[in-house]
């Protein structure tokens, strides 16, 4: 989850200091990686490219087509299960990008307020950073509501810059945590990411805020999981108090045999 959010983020904070691309849209499969890369102009320094996976052994295939020197990893949740079978085979699937970096003597950089990407940092073996409430690079003094949200991020050497984004909600904290992190060790300065970090947007249909004849629409409908949906919800809790709130809710697909208890527990 949070892959094309973190993406743009992410490559936001290196375009402060590199020629960076990424892969458009929700362009996350062979097929789309490589259109991405037909198009890539000739002075590209860095290429973020996002990957997704229905299987075990998606993400090694996308691995052995790219070959990532850089991985970074959101978290694991119940996701795909239709195809998956299991949260431990999508953990699996997940594992094959730092795997895969690892080997090649690359780094990983883990968002260890995830429980399972936390596990998965504990289990790499190669160079490694995270983000999180006990990473190498924190969120502290995170304020959040309908401005978006304000919080001061920890570097390992100390440095602290305060940050405002018009992001919506502690997971949206948590993403550009995570993109921070793997910016500030590929070399972007503190104050160059607290930069980006200002002008960042929503990507389209995810937290997208829109106001119309007085209302406000939070625009989420890219697609769903139980960690979305709750941090959806949770999102809408923060805005207003006291207003009138409707949660238009569609339903969550592809949960397998578990279906009818995620949904009970959004």
């Amino acid at each position: 989850f949070g892959k094309t959010g973190v993406k743009k983020y992410l490559t936001a904070m290196l375009s402060r200091k590199y020629r960076t691309q990424c892969t458009p849209k929700s362009f996350n499969t062979p097929m789309g990686i490589c259109r991405s890369v037909n198009g890539l102009p000739a002075d590209t320094e860095i290429f973020v490219v996002e990957m997704g996976a229905r299987r075990r052994g998606d993400i090694a295939r996308l691995c052995r087509l790219t070959d990532p020197c850089y991985g970074v990893i959101t978290g694991v949740t119940a996701q795909h299960m239709e195809t998956f079978g299991s949260i431990d085979n999508v953990y699996a699937a997940k594992k094959e990008l730092p795997d895969s970096v690892c080997a090649g003597g690359g780094t990983c950089c883990f968002n260890t307020a995830n429980a399972l990407a936390a596990r998965m940092y504990s289990e790499c073996g190669g160079r490694k950073i995270s983000s999180g409430p006990n990473g190498d690079v924190r969120a502290e003094d995170v304020s959040v509501g309908s401005f978006g949200s304000a919080f001061t991020l920890r570097f390992p050497s100390g440095e602290k810059v305060r940050c405002k984004t018009r992001l919506l909600g502690r997971a949206n904290v948590q993403n550009v945590t995570l993109a921070a992190a793997a910016a500030y060790d590929l070399g972007v300065s503190p104050a160059d990411i607290a930069d980006a970090i200002s002008e960042l947007t929503p990507a389209e249909h995810r937290m997208q805020p829109i106001v119309s004849r007085g209302m406000t629409i939070i625009d989420d409908s890219y697609n769903a999981s139980p960690a979305s949906m709750i941090a959806g919800l949770q999102v809408l809790e923060s805005l207003k108090p006291g207003a009138r709130k409707i949660a238009v809710l569609a339903d969550m697909k592809e949960l397998g045999p578990e279906t009818r208890e995620y949904h009970r527990q959004v």
